[in-house]
């Protein structure tokens, strides 16, 4: 499983907001096809970290491309409107 964990930081005053629309973006990521497992948690310091399980590091390439499903969830939810994407860690799962 190739993973990606991104730190997202909420802008300020945008914090329910993010929520519900972070929310709404992961139920969508869920679904789609080639994700083995979304997760997130948030830190003591108020980020919010996305730990995202795709079939393989081709499959993520294909989602997170120009026009893949990432893209299109991320203009959906408006999820830039309402947080600050900081940084993303990724690589394949080993046991």
């Amino acid at each position: 499983m190739y993973l990606v964990v991104s730190r997202w930081e909420p802008l300020p005053g945008k914090e329910k907001e993010f929520e519900a629309q972070g929310l709404a973006a992961r139920d969508a990521i869920r679904n789609t096809p080639g994700v083995e497992t979304v997760m997130g948690f948030t830190t003591e310091d108020g980020a919010r970290i996305a730990i995202i399980g795709y079939k393989s590091k081709s499959v993520y390439e294909e989602i997170m491309g120009d026009n893949g499903a990432f893209a299109k969830i991320a203009a959906k939810h408006q999820i830039e409107n309402v947080a600050k994407w900081v940084r993303s860690e990724r690589g394949e799962m080993v046991d």
